[in-house]
Order: C-alpha cells, then structure tokens, then sequence
C-alpha cells in the first residue's frame, strides 16, 4: 500500500507536468516549487513533536554499521549488484523515452503523459496483490519472473507502432515493476536491523540513487553514439541477465545461511 502511494505520486509527477510545459515552461516550474513549499510544511507538521525525530541511540556507530552490511554475503551477492544494476536499467532509458516517443512514436506531450499514466496506473493497481503474493511465493520465483517479463514487455514496446499496441505494453511494463517490486523490498527487509532501518535503507537507498545518477548519462552516450535503439537493447540485455541470475541463484539458502 505504501508503495503503491509512493508510486501515485512518483509517476503522477511526469504525468501532470507535460499538461503544464504544453502551455507554459514558467506555469510548470512555479506548480514545482508550490508542491516542494507544500512538501515542507507537511513534513514540518508530521514531524513535530517530541517523537518526531529519533536518534541512533546509545553505543550507535554509523562505521560499523556499514562494515556490519558490508560483510553480509546476501548484501554482497545478491542486493547491492542487483540495486545498481536495476537503477542503472531504468535510467539508461530516462532521458531517452520522451524523445523516443516523439521521434519513433509520434506521440505529442498529452499523449505521453497518458502513456506514463497507463503504466504508472497498471503498477500502482497491482502493488497490493503482487505484495501479498510476495508474502507466500518463493523471491526467487517472483524476482526471476518480475525481471523476465520487463524485458520482454520492453522488447514488444520497443517493436510497437500502433497507439493501442503500444499503450498495452506500457501498461504491462508496470504490471512487471509491480512483480519486482515487492520481492525486492522483502529481499532488503531481511537484512536491516530493526533498530536500524534508517541507516539501513540510506545505505541502499545510496547505491540505488548512483544507478540512477550513472543511467541517464551513460543512456545519453550510447544514444548519441550507437542510436536510442542500442540503449534499449542494452537495458533489455540487463533486465534478462538479471532474471537469468535470480531463476538460477538459490537466494532464499543465501539469506538462511546469513541470517
């Protein structure tokens, strides 16, 4: 449920600024700073209090506490590559998409808002029964699958012309993240400490912001070098490695063994 508000709002985001930049790049960046103005007076309210913010405690070392997830082999083998690696996919293809769906697509910034919002839609609709499922269906299934079939969504999207075509790929797309999604945040429920989910989380939530910082430059590269069809070969090559890996890898040992 969480995720799939966070997801309302991380995709609502594209969805509601191409109506804006139609009319007026100005309009578009001043209903910005209103939503970061609204942002902060939310979380002033919320977090006010005396048990609004809390500390590390007592004996805490933030040095140690990196060791300590460092020498984790499940953190080693299966999370950090896997976050990287599915940051870096999803970035390749972020300043790429808008052009692609202009140039190859024909579609004009209403049409790719609705687009985003078909699949950001099929994602956020699917989060609660796909966690559910996570709960009782082995990860390694569920990441193998999820994987899988974001590659293969991607590679019909890709070959699609037709509006309808290509609306349903989209839309499949985010049933796919949805899949993946939730096995993977159980995956890192496993290795947190309890009593240190904020260190925990910033840790992965570091390696997984440089996927995404390193993705839309290195897009940008094969782009501009090989053409946005190399790019997407390339975040579709990575999707189906990673499906292979977690199909053939026995993660649930892994964390049995390490927990």
């Amino acid at each position: 449920l969480v995720f799939a508000v966070w997801l309302a709002g991380g995709g609502g985001g594209p969805v509601a600024i191409n109506f804006f930049i139609v009319n007026d790049y100005g309009l578009a960046f001043w209903f910005l700073i209103g939503l970061w103005i609204l942002a902060i007076l939310i979380a002033a309210v919320t977090l006010r209090g005396p048990g609004g913010i809390t500390t590390g405690g007592a004996g805490f070392s933030f040095n140690k506490e990196i060791i300590k997830l460092a020498q984790n082999q499940a953190v080693k083998k299966i999370l950090l590559p896997g976050m990287f690696l599915q940051t870096l996919s999803g970035g390749l293809l972020l300043p790429l998409l808008p052009i692609y769906a202009q140039n190859e697509l024909g579609l004009n910034p209403n049409q790719y808002a609705f687009l985003l919002l078909s699949a950001g839609s099929a994602a956020a609709i699917t989060f609660l029964p796909m966690g559910r499922l996570a709960d009782r269906v082995r990860l390694k299934t569920l990441l193998g699958s999820g994987f899988a079939m974001t590659a293969l969504s991607l590679a019909l999207f890709s070959a699609a012309r037709g509006m309808v075509s290509v609306f349903l790929f989209a839309a499949m797309l985010g049933f796919s993240y949805a899949i993946v999604l939730p096995a993977w945040n159980n995956l890192l429920a496993k290795v947190i400490s309890p009593d240190r989910q904020a260190t925990g989380w910033g840790v992965f939530a570091t390696i997984e912001g440089a996927g995404i910082a390193i993705g839309p430059a290195l897009g940008g590269l094969i782009a501009r070098s090989f053409g946005i069809s190399a790019a997407i070969m390339l975040t579709i090559i990575l999707l189906a490695s990673m499906a292979c890996f977690y199909f053939a890898y026995p993660v649930e040992k892994l964390f049995a063994r390490t927990s």
